[in-house]
């Protein structure tokens, strides 16, 4: 194709793409565009079956909605489309930017994923200093720090015996609270937060008295000042928590060992008592997943907050090993602080299962950088262990928990 038909072509279907998601049409008709954009580009060898689900419309609907937002010109956008789609490897993307580019947020999809992004929560110890004013009258301002300052390795290598994140790393000048991290969670119920058994383990070491350990909901407000200023990292009030148990761990709500890796939690609100999350659902058998759903190759997707920055969507994952002593094996690109995650069904966008952490994480050390750059390994058959959520529903209702 020379490249005045292929910008006629790319052009067509640019604007056939827009005027589909303005209709708000399924995701069927979708799909067929997808078959277009592939044959475009069908030199590239990029798999265009991370975005045949319904999370991955949403996540091209959102990069085709920045690009208009950008004005560009043909050439510009070609240019533009085949950098996201193409040449970038990390299959994660900003749940900020999702939400905010949909411009149709009526559509059942949009509803799901939007429910589950409100209901993900960075686990962190609780500082009375780190809530700021904030010019919005409905969220605090985060004392935060920049990432790179944070996450890194203890090496002999460098001057101070520690490696910062490398400038290039993703998400190094992203901010994160001022505080200790331990990981992921997800509001289960309006008073339940079900996260990894190994991140009240590690909360232990940490934390003197129970109510110094504190959840924030929908973490992905942040802004960017092009005057140089840092980014700054808002919480809305009504969507943190604080642990509402007399102990961190309490063995008739964990499951920790050969058959998985999840706890939950009893938490309430912090500023208010009275506030309930009403994005979530009440009604425990709601939660259990269709069996179908648990099989092999089967797309998933995770939420969370992965070296403790702003929530981040893993949006291309499969499962690779179902059901297995109460694991899965999953193939997502999530980074240490993701421990706690849920995992969900890319398609029906149920609750699958809580993630205990990477299978294999690969920390190179680049000495004459001084710095370090986390990689996931993906050469395996997983890249993710995951425990499944439904053993840990069954314990609850053994239990006789009520809300």
């Amino acid at each position: 194709m020379d490249t005045n038909m292929e910008k006629a072509a790319f052009t067509t279907l640019f604007h056939k793409t827009k005027g589909l998601f303005q209709a708000g049409l399924g995701l069927k008709a979708f799909k067929e565009l997808l078959k277009e954009w592939e044959a475009l580009f069908e030199d590239d060898d990029v798999s265009f079956e991370r975005y045949k689900t319904t999370v991955g419309c949403l996540v091209f609907e959102s990069e085709i909605n920045s690009l208009l937002e950008e004005q560009l010109k043909p050439d510009q956008l070609m240019a533009a489309i085949h950098e996201k789609f193409f040449r970038t490897k990390d299959k994660r993307c900003e749940v900020g930017q999702v939400l905010s580019h949909i411009k149709n947020k009526e559509t059942d999809i949009y509803r799901a994923f939007n429910k589950n992004v409100q209901s993900v929560g960075l686990i962190l110890k609780y500082d009375k200093d780190m809530f700021k004013p904030s010019k919005r009258s409905d969220s605090f301002e985060l004392d935060s720090v920049v990432c790179a300052d944070v996450f890194g390795i203890e090496s002999p290598n460098a001057p101070n015996g520690f490696m910062p994140l490398c400038p290039e790393f993703y998400y190094n000048g992203q901010m994160v609270p001022k505080t200790v991290i331990f990981g992921s969670g997800y509001l289960f119920s309006p008073n339940v937060v079900v996260t990894a058994a190994h991140v009240i383990k590690e909360a232990i070491e940490s934390i003197q008295d129970s109510k110094d350990l504190i959840f924030i909901f929908g973490l992905y407000i942040y802004k960017h000042y092009k005057d140089g200023r840092p980014n700054i990292l808002l919480a809305k009030k009504d969507s943190i928590y604080r642990l509402n148990q007399d102990n961190l761990w309490e063995n008739s709500q964990t499951i920790n060992g050969d058959t998985g890796d999840s706890a939950w939690l009893k938490v309430t609100p912090l500023f208010d008592e009275g506030q309930r999350n009403s994005t979530v659902t009440t009604n425990l058998d709601a939660r259990i997943p269709n069996p179908v759903s648990m099989s092999i190759n089967e797309p998933v997707y995770a939420l969370g907050h992965g070296l403790g920055v702003p929530m981040k969507l893993s949006f291309s994952g499969t499962i690779e090993h179902p059901s297995k002593n109460g694991w899965m094996g999953c193939e997502l690109d999530i980074f240490p602080g993701n421990s706690g995650s849920p995992v969900f069904h890319a398609n029906t966008h149920e609750l699958l299962g809580i993630i205990s952490g990477p299978d294999n994480l690969w920390r190179p050390e680049f000495s004459y950088k001084n710095c370090v750059s986390y990689q996931i390994n993906l050469s395996g058959n997983q890249s993710v262990q995951t425990s499944e959520i439904e053993l840990l529903i069954k314990k609850m209702k053994k239990h006789e928990y009520h809300h």
